[in-house]
Formats: structure tokens, C-alpha cells, sequence
């Protein structure tokens, strides 16, 4: 039998570090306006295809603050400042700074499976809610140059599943003291999608160090399919929160398929959660 190996990815450009500043400074709009696009890699540096970008998001959280905020990537394949919105609207508000003693005080992170074309710049701005735009830190990694392009799921487009308003998603409560909450429609598929990435938020001004678990599905009222499961969140009670990176959910659903999120919570959940979903489809490589 034929043994045909796996393709390899390897990294192109990344600026992570061990800074408690690592990345670029982004100013987020303010009143529920969005922010101007910041860049975040200059096309020359993007020397290869991209089919996988991670992000590290720092800071940006206030005190005694509800601070719901909402990201978009754009591109310029020109290498310039023009940029075309490929994902909208990642969850990412009331982000911690961080504290290498403490994997809770680590911001947040993301991974999303696009394709990104050689010499593109990219560049991300945020919507926020607040009358005061905090200055979020946004580092970014880059993957790509696979040696079997073909065998590397990467996205052509994105889709963002959930009502926005007022900078957040689709609402729903997480269950209190370990209970699993109420199974919530976040919305409904517009195209055909193979991957799903949740975005969490919450805006509440008097937050709680508290531990919760996340978990997305699909299917209807009565069945539902898993597509993540348990997926980590922090909050403290100077109103920052955190997550290591969660995995992607893959599977094939039709347009107009339901999404659906639930949360637990280790205590009394915090006020105001919401959810966005990004989904991935098409193949984006030549």
C-alpha cells in the first residue's frame, strides 16, 4: 500500500514574545464605532502562502468596566493599506494583561485556518463599546508553505454566526456551580462550512474570579451534534478575562444548519455572556 505522509506547515513570521507588550498597539473604536485598521504584518514579511494565522490578544481591560469588544482581519495582497475584511466580529473584550506566573493572566488566543496569499499585509481593528478605547496588544503568527498543499484545510471565506449588538454577540447564561446551561441558538448557517471557531465574551462591570467551560454544537430543538467541548474560560474581579487557545471544530454542515452554545460555571455566573461563531469554508489555495 501506498504510504502518502501528511504535509508539513512551518512558521513564516510571528511576533509572540516573552514581553508583557508583545505585538502591535490597537486602539479600539469607541460607542459601539469600529476602530481604524492597525497593521500587523507589512506584506514583505509574508513571504510564503499563509494557511493558518493565530492570534494573541493583551490588555485593554478596565477596572469596575464593561468592556465587550469585537475584532476584524483584513488583507491588502498588494502589500499596502487598502484592506479587504476577511473575519468579522471575534469576541475578544475585557482582556487581561499578562502574568507569566499565571496561565489564567495569559489573554486571549485564536487560531484560524484561512489562507492568506505570499506578500499580503494584514492588519485587524476592534469595535468597542466603551467611552474609552484602551489600547489592546495584538500579536500574530503565521503558518503556511505546506509541502502538499491539497491536504491543508484552509478557508477561502469566513462566515460570522451570531446577532451583533452593542458590541456583542448572541446572548446566553452560563449554568451556575458546575451546572451545564441551557443549550442557545447563536444562529444559522449561511453557506456550506467544514470549521467552526467560538469567540466568547462578557460585558459586566462587577465580574468574579471564576472558572467556566464553553461547548458549541449543531443539529435542531431536540438533537445536536458536538463540535467543541469544555473549552476553557477565566474571568477575575477586576473585571479581565483569559483563555488558551481553543481548538477548531470541524465538520462538514450544510447552509442553513443551527449553531448552538452552552457554558458552565464553577460559582454564579457573571452577568451579560454573548458568543460569536466564525465559520470556515471553501479551500483558499490554488
Amino acid at each position: 500500500m501506498l504510504f502518502v505522509p501528511d504535509s508539513s506547515l512551518v512558521p513564516i513570521y510571528n511576533d509572540f514574545s516573552h514581553s508583557t507588550t508583545p505585538g502591535v498597539s490597537v486602539t479600539p473604536g469607541t460607542g459601539g464605532a469600529e476602530g481604524t485598521y492597525t497593521e500587523l504584518v507589512d506584506g514583505a514579511l509574508i513571504t510564503e502562502d499563509i494557511y493558518q494565522m493565530k492570534l494573541w490578544l493583551t490588555g485593554g481591560f478596565v477596572s469596575v468596566a464593561a468592556k465587550p469588544q469585537l475584532l476584524d482581519i483584513g488583507v491588502d495582497e498588494a502589500a499596502g493599506t487598502s484592506y479587504t475584511t476577511i473575519v468579522n466580529n471575534i469576541s475578544c473584550g475585557n482582556t487581561g494583561t499578562i502574568s507569566f506566573a499565571s496561565l489564567r493572566f495569559g489573554g486571549r488566543w485564536f487560531n484560524l485556518p484561512i489562507f492568506i496569499k505570499a506578500g499580503s499585509s494584514v492588519a485587524v481593528r476592534i469595535q468597542g463599546q466603551h467611552a474609552t478605547g484602551t489600547p489592546v496588544r495584538v500579536a500574530s503568527k503565521y503558518i503556511g508553505a505546506p509541502d502538499a498543499p491539497h491536504s491543508i484545510l484552509a478557508a477561502a471565506f469566513t462566515e460570522t454566526i451570531g446577532t451583533i449588538a452593542s458590541s456583542q454577540g448572541t446572548a446566553f447564561t452560563p449554568g451556575s456551580a458546575a451546572a451545564e446551561g441551557t443549550w442557545t441558538l447563536v444562529g444559522t448557517t449561511v453557506a456550506a462550512l467544514w470549521g467552526f471557531m467560538m469567540s466568547i465574551d462578557h460585558s459586566d462591570s462587577t465580574s468574579s474570579d471564576l472558572g467556566y467551560v464553553f461547548d458549541l454544537a449543531y443539529g435542531d430543538a431536540s438533537n445536536k451534534v458536538l463540535l467543541l467541548e469544555n473549552c476553557p474560560f477565566y474571568s477575575t474581579a477586576t473585571e479581565d478575562c483569559g483563555h488558551p487557545e481553543w481548538e477548531i471544530g470541524y465538520a462538514n454542515v450544510p447552509a442553513g444548519t443551527n449553531i448552538y452554545v452552552r457554558g458552565s460555571c464553577s460559582g454564579t455566573p457573571d452577568s451579560n455572556y454573548s458568543c460569536t461563531v466564525i465559520g470556515f469554508g471553501g479551500i483558499g489555495h490554488p
